[in-house]
């Protein structure tokens, strides 16, 4: 038995690729016999015509190709249930994370619109649009961390518009499998450099003032996610886990505060007892 059996699990696809090599193996070998038997020389014996003999036993080359289609046709289907999986919920396929910023609140309605996934949208020639990502309130100047462990890169969510390139800035980080997260109007931390790998919960820079580009709008930092370039999908439910994490952890920080408060409060003086 060959090492590729001992190493790859039977059924899979370089178990089904070892049978192929292994079936042409054994027919070179038997037309061979073929032709050494009809005295045929041994560089001709595979133009001979094969005498109707049973063939050996074992898997047929047809077996095998049955095998990989089957094992193909498996894989396509699990790609695309952990697409849609994706797609429906980023929290099933993405890596663990963590909230951004200390305390999680989506931006409500402004003369601007909604911060939610889907919020319609209008651009200034008319046309209509969904809002791609979901907006968190953050007063300018706002602490903003790594959600998830990635490379770290900088951008301009406005590169392609010439009114407002380079007034914001923003962030993102590649993960694993292409899965793309971006943070608008997010300006970079000096220290981190673009191609450098940073783990979940890295400062990565503080949230921007959007007053000089929509006036009335609420601050805020925009979550964008991607499965793929250019495919985004709705980060709700990571907005959602991050609201539990950011609530769960306040209530520690508070019960951490007044345990402290207890410690450090005097205890009351003898006189002042009856």
């Amino acid at each position: 038995m060959s090492s590729l059996d001992d190493r790859a699990p039977r059924g899979s696809v370089l178990w089904a690729g070892d049978q192929i090599r292994r079936i042409l193996r054994r027919d070179r070998t038997a037309e061979s016999k073929i032709g050494a038997k009809a005295g045929l020389p041994r560089s001709s014996a595979r133009q001979a015509p094969r005498p109707d003999v049973a063939s050996p036993a074992g898997p047929t080359l047809a077996d095998a190709a049955r095998s990989i289609e089957a094992l193909l046709v498996s894989e396509r289907t699990q790609r695309e249930q952990l697409a849609q999986a994706s797609d429906n919920d980023p929290l099933a396929t993405w890596p663990t994370t963590r909230p951004p910023l200390a305390a999680i609140q989506v931006r409500g309605q402004d003369r601007w619109g909604k911060g939610v996934w889907g919020d319609p949208r209008r651009h200034p020639d008319g046309t209509q649009y969904r809002h791609e990502g979901v907006d968190l309130v953050a007063v300018p100047g706002t602490p903003i961390y790594a959600p998830m462990d990635g490379y770290f890169a900088i951008g301009d969510p406005y590169g392609a518009d010439k009114k407002k390139r380079g007034k914001v800035s923003s962030v993102r980080l590649h993960g694993a499998d292409n899965k793309i997260l971006r943070l608008f109007y997010v300006e970079p931390d000096a220290r981190l450099r673009p191609g450098s790998y940073v783990k979940a919960g890295t400062y990565l820079g503080k949230s921007q003032d959007l007053q000089n580009l929509y006036g009335g709008i609420t601050d805020h930092v925009h979550v964008q996610m991607e499965s793929s370039p250019k495919k985004r999908i709705d980060p709700t439910s990571w907005v959602n886990h991050w609201q539990s994490v950011s609530a769960r952890e306040a209530e520690q920080r508070a019960a951490k505060r007044e345990r402290i408060e207890l410690w450090e409060r005097p205890l009351p003086s003898e006189h002042g007892r009856r």
